[in-house]
């Protein structure tokens, strides 16, 4: 995992009023917190911030997060977005260290295509991060799961993962992609769909009373 380098600020005035304020002036607030460390409230540049995020694709990064003549190494750990514009308006740093385990969520991503697919099947990837624990340095960007052998009905479990120097904590047999003959795989949507519809026509009745 590669290392990146932000510089950040102490935030010393707290409170939504002031987040908006530093929100206008080009900065997002944020919090830097972990390994038994106080929690300090910061401000990253929000063009800065855009930037890495751009360049990392939402893959876990290493982080040297730079406050004043101070480095510590992190990673994001959560980024708040507005729910209609789409910018950050928060994001949370983890600090690490380079010799302790860190348990942390990986994202997944698959490579190579899959038979099944070829012959009609639908690709469905269940689990779309794992939790891991490993040195920071051994930290992948991702977790790629190679798809090449997969045929209908065929599901990869974390039990079929292996990563070299990580440790996945998720239990084995939980299925992490699989391929879905196409039946299966409407009839899995329309599970999906039916309770978000009954939910519907809950709030609509509430809402006429």
């Amino acid at each position: 995992m590669e290392n990146l380098r932000l510089v950040a600020k102490p935030r010393e005035d707290l409170g939504k009023g002031p987040a908006r304020r530093a929100r206008r002036n080009g900065w997002v607030p944020g919090i830097l917190y972990g390994s038994g460390e106080k929690n300090l409230a910061i401000l990253v540049p929000s063009r800065e911030l855009n930037d890495l995020i751009r360049k990392t694709g939402g893959e876990k990064v290493l982080i040297d997060l730079v406050i004043g003549d101070e480095s510590k190494l992190t990673t994001v750990q959560e980024i708040q977005r507005h729910p209609v514009s789409g910018q950050i308006i928060h994001v949370d740093f983890m600090i690490l260290h380079r010799d302790k385990e860190v348990e942390i969520e990986i994202p997944v991503v698959t490579s190579g295509t899959a038979p099944g697919v070829k012959k009609g099947g639908i690709l469905d990837v269940i689990t779309h991060s794992l939790r891991v624990r490993a040195l920071p340095k051994d930290l992948p960007p991702h977790i790629e799961i190679d798809i090449s052998g997969l045929d209908v009905g065929g599901v990869i479990h974390v039990k079929d993962i292996s990563v070299p120097g990580v440790h996945i904590v998720n239990p084995p047999d939980q299925p992490v992609v699989s391929v879905l003959a196409p039946r299966v795989a409407v009839e899995k949507k329309e599970e999906e769909t039916a309770p978000e519809e009954a939910e519907e026509e809950k709030s609509g009745g509430e809402k006429a009373e």
